[in-house]
């Protein structure tokens, strides 16, 4: 019972996170005295709890509050652009932003953008229905099964050079990977711990997906700016330094929910 008072507790405040205020305050930062034009970063819609846009159409999450901070630690001034991942990274190549939320690192991004340094760690797991679990129960159990990926994540290139056996078919949100697996459209599916067990808390169903134990990749975020301009990434290095663990914890307390609650 507590646990699941907790769970309802976090979701009634991330769902109506800073709902008494403007959009345009949330979609930005205002450095005080800074006169020079804001950065703007491409922000993800769907990757909730890290980066989404809420009921209210404010951009919200894990690493906006992060920006926000480092724009604070910067005085400079930052205006959030939400798009899908596949726009954001398009927004790069034609150079209409000057950085992103935060990335894994691809293959073949680095033709036009830079990594400037990793911002949070993420760790990904393979879920399966329930009632599968003694029927697949490690990887090898995957080989010539279909499997679910988000369009665009680097699990797309991880699977395909580490289980090339296994059939991959591409989905648009952790929500879509989870309504393909209960439709039997895929038999599991990999995604982002953190992305999926809040879709799986918001319908109180989690207990319904059991996770493969031999699997789980840990990566991490990086900070992305468009290539070619060392001014900002000598910025972004400068106001990451002055953020502290604290300071990632507190922002995390806010956003992040324990799978073990």
């Amino acid at each position: 019972m507590m646990r699941l008072m907790l769970i309802i507790a976090w979701l009634l405040f991330a769902f109506n996170a800073n709902t008494n205020t403007n959009a345009n305050a949330n979609a930005q930062y205002v450095a005080v005295g800074s006169k020079q034009s804001p950065i703007k970063i491409a922000s993800l819609k769907g990757f909730t709890p890290l980066s989404f846009v809420d009921q209210q159409g404010k951009p919200q999450g894990f690493l906006l509050d992060y920006w926000r901070l480092w724009a604070k630690k910067v005085n400079r001034s930052i205006v959030f652009i939400p798009m899908t991942l596949h726009q954001s990274k398009i927004a790069l190549q034609q150079k209409t932003v000057d950085m992103h939320i935060g990335l894994f690192k691809l293959t073949g991004l680095q033709d036009y953008i830079d990594f400037v340094a990793p911002i949070y760690p993420t760790k990904s797991h393979i879920f399966i229905k329930e009632n599968k679990r003694s029927l697949m129960t490690s990887m090898d159990d995957l080989n010539g099964k279909r499997l679910g990926i988000i369009t665009g994540f680097y699990l797309n290139q991880y699977m395909k050079q580490h289980y090339p056996l296994i059939k991959v078919i591409n989905y648009t949100s952790s929500k879509a990977l989870i309504e393909a697996l209960d439709n039997g459209e895929i038999d599991a599916f990999a995604n982002e711990s953190v992305l999926t067990w809040f879709e799986m808390v918001k319908t109180m169903n989690f207990h319904q997906y059991h996770k493969i134990s031999d699997f789980g990749v840990i990566t991490r975020l990086h900070s992305v700016v468009v290539k070619g301009n060392p001014s900002l990434q000598a910025l972004i290095k400068q106001g990451m330094s002055t953020i502290s663990v604290n300071e990632i914890t507190e922002i995390e307390n806010k956003w992040i929910i324990n799978e073990q609650l």
